[in-house]
């Protein structure tokens, strides 16, 4: 029995996923909760944030307001969202998103650019 080649122009075209986009009002783009992964929710959350947050504020504010959506989460989300960002940061060094300003505390490295332009930023702004 030889095996028919399916006609490659009748073929239909694969579409790929498609996440929704919502606008936030700081411009910054927002899924509506569906797929989010642990970085893309600390970046949502720490661009909001006034200051820089423990892992477990992150995931909390995250779980508030709806960022997470139907996703599993693991037994304990702060630890993985510490991870995940700590493996980022030693990973991609100064081209990651965020910086470790404490132990345990994170922000954007955007942020941390825009507070040193302004009065030396605090001493919670220190990169380590």
């Amino acid at each position: 029995m030889l095996f028919e080649r399916p006609d490659l122009d009748q073929m239909l075209p694969m579409r790929g996923y498609e996440t929704p986009i919502v606008l936030t009002e700081n411009g910054h783009d927002r899924a509506d909760g569906e797929g989010q992964t642990y970085l893309r929710v600390a970046e949502i959350v720490l661009s909001e944030a006034l200051s820089p947050l423990k892992a477990r504020e992150i995931v909390e504010r995250g779980i508030e307001q709806g960022l997470f959506g139907d996703h599993v989460m693991s037994r304990t989300p702060e630890k993985s969202m510490q991870a995940r960002l700590s493996i980022d940061i030693l990973s991609q060094g100064q081209n990651s998103r965020f910086a470790r300003t404490s132990k345990g505390r994170f922000t954007l490295r955007s942020k941390l650019s825009d507070s040193r332009g302004s009065e030396g930023g605090s001493e919670e702004d220190r990169v380590e």
